[in-house]
């Protein structure tokens, strides 16, 4: 009989990401478990591409003391090989399980204990399906330059479209350093309006605008990708654990953050042009040793 795993995905979606690593390492311990996935249709996606047999339970984002006393309902009685509980235990100790394990991960934070070897660190995993196809042009060349722009969270630093479209052209136009290459914009549905100006601004075919993209097509992406600039946080960590080369998160604050990437702060286009530029010629490489789990 498959062992079951049952796991209680949180809330926060940053946390949540960080959390799939949980899984997959205990995945890796027994492929052929059976996963009980607990987490709102925001985080849920994360599961979407998960290789193993999965049962997937999606709550309410604020579901209210009625709806967990029906999830403990369905999980009381039931004896499960692993618990892993992102709401610090608050519902899986009164579970019966062989092994327990109970975090609560900070936004700030981008690892987390390793369940099965707890001297190690484990981070986010990215699941993509072979059947994934990018929303490239199809004459795009396999070694051609691709730049993400992800400028989700526009609250999060003083940059408009006009900023956006001045980088693109700087990096993609004439004699910038990434000439020939190609411009991912996601998420551009809900950012603000002058993210249109990117594509007036560059040559027709040069910029593909992804709107709503799921999780498995922003990861195949950032895979794909060699650079990725903008202020959405999700992807920022996405493109560390994908092994982009180079990552720039764009933040109004001015402040000393630790983060597994470059944190840009202000408004400077040209400055940061000039910066992705010497980034682009000296050709570094991610070195983190868990980055890129499949």
């Amino acid at each position: 009989m498959a062992r079951k795993i049952l796991f209680f995905v949180p809330d926060n979606p940053l946390a949540a990401f960080i959390s799939t690593g949980v899984l997959a390492r205990c995945l890796k311990e027994d492929e052929r478990a059976v996963c009980h996935i607990y987490a709102t249709p925001q985080t849920a996606e994360f599961f979407d591409d998960l290789p193993a047999k999965k049962i997937m339970h999606i709550r309410a984002e604020h579901g209210g003391v009625g709806e967990w006393l029906k999830i403990m309902r369905a999980c009381i009685g039931k004896y499960w090989h692993r618990v892993i509980d992102g709401h610090r235990g608050r519902f899986a100790r009164f579970l019966w399980a062989r092994h327990r394990y109970y975090f609560f991960l900070p936004e700030h934070l981008y690892s987390l204990t390793d369940p099965v070897r707890p001297a190690r660190r484990v981070t986010g995993c990215l699941w993509v399906a072979p059947e994934t196809e990018l929303p490239l042009p199809q004459t795009l060349a396999g070694d051609a330059p691709l730049v993400v722009f992800a400028p989700t969270e526009a609250y999060r630093a003083r940059w408009r479209g006009r900023d956006y479209a001045e980088l693109a052209w700087l990096l993609l136009g004439h004699d910038g350093p990434y000439t020939g290459g190609h411009l991912a914009v996601i998420g551009a549905a809900r950012a603000h309006q002058g993210m249109q100006d990117i594509a007036a601004n560059l040559p027709a075919g040069q910029v593909s605008l992804i709107e709503d993209a799921s999780m498995g097509v922003r990861a195949s992406l950032l895979r794909r990708a060699t650079l990725c600039v903008g202020t959405d946080r999700l992807t920022a960590r996405m493109a560390w654990v994908a092994a982009t080369r180079y990552i720039v998160r764009l933040d109004e604050r001015d402040e000393d953050v630790s983060a597994p990437y470059e944190l840009h702060a202000g408004n400077d286009v040209g400055a940061l042009a000039d910066f992705l530029a010497e980034m682009r010629v000296k050709s570094t490489t991610n070195t983190f040793s868990f980055a890129n789990q499949r």
